[in-house]
């Protein structure tokens, strides 16, 4: 996936944290067939995007805005972050794969909410301009 620089600079943040999520679970994914085919430096490029972007969500939680959503989330990714590292130490797909399964239902939880975010903002550019 490869997203245009309009369309992240016009997202709004739930739809940056979708892109976000879409990105990381792309990379674990490619990791996975890296290991597949042997190809070692396409293992260690698409785990280390997965493992910038998990950072980077980690790296972004807000626990006095997001309280214990924050806190599990927090928890979620640095599981992930302990695991990843073993995807080029001992070229095994298996912390991709957990990684994909718990990102997975969350990747589909912040697409719900960026729908209901996105529907809620133009209901209010409809009322503003009648």
């Amino acid at each position: 996936m490869n997203y245009g620089y309009d369309e992240i600079m016009t997202a709004s943040q739930s739809h940056l944290i979708v892109m976000l999520y879409r990105e990381a679970l792309a990379a674990m994914k490619a990791s996975i067939v890296a290991i597949e085919r042997g190809d070692i430096e396409m293992r260690w490029r698409a785990s280390s995007k997965a493992t910038n972007i998990i950072a980077h969500l980690y790296l972004t939680l807000d626990p006095n805005r997001g309280g214990d959503v924050a806190g599990n989330l927090g928890r979620i990714y640095t599981y992930i972050l302990r695991r990843l590292p073993d995807i080029n130490l001992k070229n095994d797909p298996r912390p991709a794969r957990e990684g994909a399964r718990l990102l997975e239902p969350l990747l589909t939880s912040w697409e719900n909410l960026d729908i209901q975010i996105s529907r809620t903002n133009k209901d209010r550019i409809s009322i503003d301009h009648h």
